[in-house]
């Protein structure tokens, strides 16, 4: 699959991060699970580019996509915020 996104602004990082779960029990969220919510989040606040789809179509992609897609956005979150991606 190929993954392009956006050149993100301030206005994408700010929807991005109202979009993902805050607190203590953020540590506590299965892996999956937080992949899904990054890409919900980031598919809420317009990132991607390519592959087209919409939020509810998450939950029908493959386990391996959805892993992609989390670490493209985590990637360039990092890369705008200027800390490391692991």
């Amino acid at each position: 699959m190929e993954i392009k996104l956006i050149d993100l602004k301030q206005r994408h990082l700010e929807a991005f991060v109202k979009e993902m779960p805050t607190g203590q029990d953020v540590g506590q969220t299965p892996v999956a699970v937080y992949m899904g919510l990054v890409v919900r989040a980031a598919c809420k606040a317009g990132w991607y580019l390519e592959p087209a789809f919409k939020v509810e179509d998450v939950d029908e992609m493959s386990p391996a996509d959805v892993r992609d897609l989390s670490a493209s956005a985590m990637k360039i979150y990092s890369e705008a915020m200027g800390v490391s991606p692991s």
